[in-house]
């Protein structure tokens, strides 16, 4: 950040047993806050909650619910696919990831 200034602390939770592309989304999703300057904390009055389905393997649907100050929010379900294999590249799901955190409603 530019001006020094420290983000909220948020707390992130992430789908159980939502596979390795789930798992990988979440990683990603940790470090980026974390460069944006956001603490992590697991009893903090912001909560963003990952929501993901994957219909296919090279497909995946994904919103952040937040939940601060007693309301919830919800971002727009943005789309990752595939065409060309049957995984998603990391650089890809990167890319996804910083997008997640750019329309999340906090």
């Amino acid at each position: 950040m530019a001006d020094g200034a420290s983000r909220p602390a948020v707390a992130l939770e992430c789908p159980e047993g939502g596979g390795g592309v789930t798992q990988r989304l979440c990683a990603l999703l940790t470090a980026r806050l974390s460069q944006e300057g956001h603490a992590l904390a697991p009893d903090t009055a912001t909560r963003l909650r990952l929501q993901v389905r994957m219909p296919a393997s090279n497909i995946l649907f994904a919103r952040l619910l937040v939940d601060a100050d007693g309301r919830q929010k919800s971002s727009p379900e943005l789309e990752l696919s595939v065409m060309d294999r049957d995984d998603i590249p990391e650089a890809a799901l990167d890319r996804f990831a910083a997008r997640l955190l750019m329309i999340a409603p906090f």
